[in-house]
Order: C-alpha cells, then structure tokens, then sequence
C-alpha cells in the first residue's frame, strides 16, 4: 500500500517537473511565485497560487506597459522632468537587455502635462481608468512635479495602479499610514528642506546664519485675479498698495500662504518646523514669498524679501562686525529662481554701489541693507538646468 502510494507521489511529481502547464495549480498553497509555475503568482493575502495578468491592464505574455506624466515639452521645468523619464527609460533599456521580467520587457509610454494639474489629472485618468476592465498600463513611473502629482495620485489609487517613484517630496504622498499603491523612491520636501536649514544656521557651521535672517521663496498657485495694484507685482498676495515714491508694496502681514502650492508648501512648512524645532521661532514669524506657478514673474517676491533683509533687527542678528548674513531656502523651479536671484543680486550690487535702486527700497532700507555681509541661496533648483539659465548669460562671479 505505502509503495504504491509512494508511486503515484512520484508520478504526479515527474509530470509536474516535465510540464507544469497540465497541473492546475490555481489555488495550491505557495510561498512564492515560483511555487506556482509559469503564469500564475502568489497571492501574498491568503498564500495561494493565482493567474497572472495576461492580455490584461497592460501586460501581457511578451510586455509590460507602464507610463508616464510630466511636462517634458512644456511648463517651465522641462530639463528636470525630461531628466527623470530618461533615466528611468535607460534603466528599463537595460532591464529589456537582460531579458526583462521573466521574458517580459518594459514599454514606456509618456504624456506632457505642461506642469499643469488638470493635464496630469487627465493623463493618469487615461492610463489608469479601466475599459472593458482593463487598464491601459501596468504601473505609473517616475510622473513628474508635486502639484501635478499630488493632483493626479487618487485618480491612479482609485483605479489600483501602483504608483511608484514620483519625483516629488511632497508630504501628501507620505501618509502614515501610507496609501496603499503609492511607493516613494526619493527623500520627501520636509526632509531635504530640513537638511538646509541646519546647514545654513548650524552654530559653529560654515554658515552659522542666525535663525531669523533665514527666508523661503516658494513656488504658488496660479496668480489670482488682478488687484488695484495689478497681478505682476502683487502675484503672491491679495493685498497690496502703493507708497508715496509710487513703489509696490505688498501687505507682509498677509503673505498670501493660500496661494502656495504643494511643491512651495513642502519646502515652507519643512523650513518652519525646522526653525520651531530648533530655536522655537512660531510658523506666522517665518518670512516667505511666492511667485505664480509655470511663471518667471518674481517681482513681488523680490521686493518683499528684500524689504525683510531691510527690515531693523535685533542685536544678536548681527556678527560682531555689525554686519549680517542670511540664508534664503529656494522652493522653485529653475527659470524663476534664476530671474529671482539675478533680481535680488542686481539690487544688492546696487545698494553697495550707492546706485540709484529701482525696486523702491527707501533711505533707512538701503542703509541697513549695506550691512549685508552674504547671501546664501540654497536649494535644489541650483542645478545645471539653473546654471544655463542664468549663469551662461552673465558673469558667473556675480551671481
């Protein structure tokens, strides 16, 4: 009795090592895929061989079809975003050279969204949103931008579509607990802003800034509707006015934190944090300025930051040369940090050539402001993408 058990054992083992295609395997008890055979998986909740995607949300027996959103030809950042689809496309090049997945290779398929959120939104809906119960990708790469992204994320979790490595930092992507298809591959926005900080005011540091001489210009919405003082130069706030030399003035009191967007959030919320947690500065005391989404127009920005450089400070906000030094945390794009940094330095030089200034600092502003010793910008916008922009058109030195 044993012998002939021990028989048919050996039998249907022999058979299932021939050709595992003739045992239905679905439903069998596994550990891993490979206890399954070719076509089915392991269905990690119950421990149990199940069929594999085939002809289905975008696999299928030769291919596994994964896409992308990001404004590679358009939206102001298309150096970074184009950047990112590459290097995630020569990485799946050589995943294809190697075979791919169990004989299946990588096709990548990308849409331009200009950094716009309703492009995004409508992109990941057309990847991800089943027809005929399929979706048209397996999984979303590498979609660029915090605003698109954090726009477009519930489209893809609602279709269950993993989501993995966007190039955000943004912290509505890192919930606790986390969404359940979103996978994060790079540090957040809080994280690296937090590293600035520390940088710039580490007592005995390279910098040493102090904590109140540290400011933030970060990316915002798209500009609101034109005010009396017209949207250019009050992009970032709704209250603005004029002084008598017939100088914007933006209103410092209400610096228009409902006009910040997600990526600008990200790097003022880890700024402040960073300041409380350190030497107990409240959020409503850290100084910011935004500009318009998709945009170059900093002017607002510039004049409220160097009013707050300007501004009267307390005794220990100097070094023992009477002068200052500052730190500002760069929260945006390369084209607009460019424009605003070469707007600021061009003012700063001014001031220090007792220039005529343009940007309507008054006698006791460009007094203080001659005791700037540096100006330290940092961020990750000071990429090559930067160095083109702005450094190839200027004398590096300067800026």
């Amino acid at each position: 009795m044993r012998q002939s058990i021990r028989f048919a054992l050996l039998t249907v083992i022999l058979a299932g090592c021939s050709d595992s295609s003739s045992i239905d395997v679905e439903g069998l008890v596994c550990k891993t895929r490979l206890d399954c055979g070719k076509g089915f998986v392991c269905d990690p909740a119950n421990k149990r061989c199940i069929k594999g995607y085939d002809g289905i949300n975008g696999v299928t027996a030769t291919e596994i079809v994964l896409g992308n959103s990001g404004g590679t030809v358009s939206g102001g950042n298309e150096a970074s975003a184009k950047g990112g689809l590459d290097g995630a496309k020569a990485y799946l090049e050589h995943v294809n050279s190697q075979g791919g997945i169990f004989g299946r290779k990588f096709r990548m398929e990308h849409l331009d969204d200009g950094l716009k959120n309703d492009r995004a939104t409508a992109n990941v809906a057309e990847f991800t949103n089943p027809v005929n119960g399929s979706r048209k990708v397996f999984a979303l790469l590498a979609n660029y931008g915090s605003g698109p992204v954090v726009a477009s994320v519930q489209t893809a979790i609602d279709n269950k579509t993993v989501f993995f490595a966007p190039v955000t930092g943004s912290a509505a992507l890192r919930k606790v607990p986390p969404d359940r298809y979103v996978f994060n591959y790079r540090a957040s926005g809080l994280e690296q802003v937090t590293l600035a900080v520390r940088f710039l005011t580490a007592k005995g540091g390279e910098m040493n800034i102090h904590p109140r001489n540290i400011a933030v210009f970060a990316q915002g919405k798209d500009a609101p509707a034109p005010n009396s003082c017209g949207a250019e130069e009050c992009a970032w706030t709704d209250k603005c006015s004029w002084n008598a030399e017939g100088a914007i003035s933006c209103d410092s009191a209400n610096p228009g934190i409902e006009h910040i967007d997600a990526y600008g959030e990200a790097g003022f919320t880890g700024t402040w944090q960073q300041l409380k947690e350190d030497f107990a500065i409240p959020r409503d005391e850290v100084v910011f300025a935004t500009y318009p989404i998709s945009t170059t127009v900093v002017k607002a920005a510039a004049v409220h930051l160097l009013r707050w450089l300007a501004r009267p400070k307390k005794a220990d906000e100097y070094k023992s040369s009477g002068k200052f030094d500052a730190g500002i945390i760069l929260q945006a794009l390369n084209g607009p940090a460019a424009a605003f940094v070469a707007l600021m330095e061009d003012e700063i030089e001014r001031v220090n050539k007792s220039e005529a200034v343009t940007l309507g600092l008054k006698t006791e502003e460009v007094a203080e402001l001659k005791k700037l010793d540096k100006l330290t910008y940092l961020g990750t916008a000071l990429s090559e993408a930067f160095a083109k922009t702005q450094l190839e058109k200027a004398n590096p030195a300067r800026y």
